[in-house]
Parts: C-alpha cells; sequence; structure tokens
C-alpha cells in the first residue's frame, strides 16, 4: 500500500471505434472537473489499430494509458471481466464512457462503497425474470444461490483475494457456461451483456449489492425511459424521472415517475442526444481539449 493510505482513481474502458475513446475521455473530464483528488486511467486496445494511434491529448486527459490485448471470446463490454489485472490501482471504481459524474459528492460513495471489496447498486435475486431469461433456473444451472441484478455501468473494486475471484469466476462464466448467462448485447453480434455473468459471480462468491433511495441520491441512473432529463456540469445540475414500476410497459406507459437526482448519469445509446452532447461539449471547453462529433 503506497504511503498516505491506498491508490484510488476512476477505470474506463475503449475498444475498437474511435468513438468509444472519444465517450471515455468526456467521461473521464467530467471525474476530473468533479472529483479532481482521484486519478482516471483508460485500459485500451490500441482504438482499433495500435496506441499510437491515440490522439496526443490522451495523456493530458488520463493519469495511465493501459494498453491490453483482447482475449478470444471477449469482444465490447465483455472486456470489463479482463480489468482486475490492468487496474493501476488498489481502489478503483470502474465507469461506462456514456456516463458523465455530474457532481462533487463523489467521496461518499467511495466512502460507502469502500465498505466492500466488489459490489455494484443492484439487488440479490433467485427468481423473475431478467434479459429474458429465467432466473431461477439461471441460479439452478449456474449453481449460484443468488445473482445480482443492476447496471454494471458503474461498479467497485478493491484489490486482494475477494475482487479477484469475483472477476476470476465472471470469466469462467464466460468460457465454461455461456449457454447459461449469455445474453446478446444490445444486438450485437458475438458479444455478450457482462451484467448477467458479474452479476452470477457475486452470488458464487457471495458478495453482496449496495442499494440506493433517490431521496438519498443514487451512484448512477440511467436515461433508459427517463423523463425531463437535465443536467449542468458547472452547477451540478442532475436530474431525471424515472418510471416506478421497473415493468417492461414502462417503455410505452407508466403510471408514476420518480424524480432522481444521481451522482453519475449514464446516457443508455447516448439519449437525449443533445444533452449528451451539451454535456460532453462543456467537459472538453473546460480543460480545452477539442470536441468530437459523436454523431457524425
Amino acid at each position: 500500500m503506497p504511503k498516505g493510505g491506498p491508490s484510488k482513481g476512476y477505470i474506463f474502458l475503449a475498444t475498437g471505434h474511435r468513438k468509444y475513446f472519444e465517450m471515455a475521455v468526456s467521461a473521464a473530464l467530467s471525474a476530473k472537473w468533479m472529483d479532481p483528488d482521484k486519478k482516471v486511467c483508460l485500459i485500451h486496445d490500441g482504438i482499433g489499430t495500435n496506441a499510437a494511434s491515440l490522439p496526443g491529448y490522451a495523456n493530458t486527459v488520463f493519469d495511465d494509458l493501459v494498453l491490453f490485448e483482447p482475449e478470444d471470446g471477449f469482444v465490447g463490454v465483455m472486456n470489463k471481466m479482463l480489468i482486475y489485472d490492468l487496474c493501476p490501482y488498489d481502489e478503483a471504481l470502474f465507469v461506462d464512457g456514456d456516463c458523465f459524474i455530474m457532481k462533487q459528492d463523489m467521496d461518499r460513495h467511495w466512502t460507502k462503497l469502500g465498505q466492500h471489496d466488489f459490489t455494484f447498486a443492484g439487488e440479490a435475486v433467485n427468481k423473475g425474470s431478467w434479459y429474458g431469461f429465467d432466473i431461477a433456473k439461471a441460479c439452478q444451472d449456474a449453481q449460484v444461490p443468488y445473482l445480482v441484478r443492476g447496471n454494471t455501468g458503474v461498479f467497485f473494486f478493491r484489490k486482494g483475494k475477494k475482487a479477484q475471484a469475483v472477476f476470476d469466476t465472471a470469466k469462467s462464466f464466460v468460457t465454461e457456461k455461456p449457454a447459461i448467462l449469455g445474453v446478446t448485447h444490445q444486438r450485437r453480434a458475438g458479444q455478450y451483456s457482462d451484467e448477467p455473468f458479474l452479476g452470477a459471480a457475486m452470488g458464487a462468491n457471495g458478495v453482496e449489492p449496495v442499494s440506493y433511495t433517490a431521496e438519498e441520491g443514487s451512484i448512477m441512473v440511467t436515461t433508459l425511459y427517463a423523463r425531463f432529463c437535465k443536467g449542468d456540469l458547472s452547477s451540478q445540475i442532475s436530474q431525471l424521472k424515472k418510471p416506478a414500476s421497473g415493468l417492461p410497459t414502462d417503455r410505452f406507459w407508466a403510471l408514476k415517475y420518480v424524480t432522481h437526482s444521481p451522482s453519475i448519469m449514464h446516457f443508455i445509446g447516448l439519449k437525449p442526444r443533445r444533452l449528451f452532447e451539451a454535456l460532453s461539449k462543456q467537459a472538453r471547453a473546460h480543460f480545452n481539449i477539442p470536441d468530437y462529433d459523436f454523431f457524425r
């Protein structure tokens, strides 16, 4: 452990198309703005060609750049399961590139998450459905007492045996039991969603999720099915309304909405587009980093 306590930092991942690198840049800039005491690291595959293809401002944005070779069977978001050995920090908060850290209150989340070796916001479940599969059957087939259902756009881990076990178990599920937990990610051929694998790995290792209420302010809320999304980095405005029921019908119709003010806003599909673009421009202008057109 380094002098003065464990090293802490944000981890971002970018593979494949240049767009994912630029998303990570904008997200990392929001981290540097809202939580300047923490370092930021980019784990990347060279962005389609090699490390030399990264723009010069990569070294300005990121404190650490870690180049890695993707493994067979791990594509896109599945590479989240490989980051344990690549992470340069003792304690890390992984954040998806389509997120913005909106508030300067991240210390309260580091404190809450830091009570665990690995965790993310969600719920431990052993029945119901998720991603279209039967949870009870998946738990039985994977031989786990429960899986954690949640969004892995943000998750915490501390280097140690417990966290490594979660990552190792998730990887083993991918290679040994893909038919049980494998669900195509956003209709992208050859790419699974990482959440069922990490959620089952938590159950296999007795790792619990954290929970938040809307009143206390969640660490992260997605824009999926959200209404009235508002955000501004300078004034730390973060607000959106989400359906209260969590039912599939929420996509088309919801009876009740709950107002959230999350510390991190997660833009699923980069929507709403105008707000995503505005926040990206704002973060880049604040640090004098060139703008990028994500929708060209």
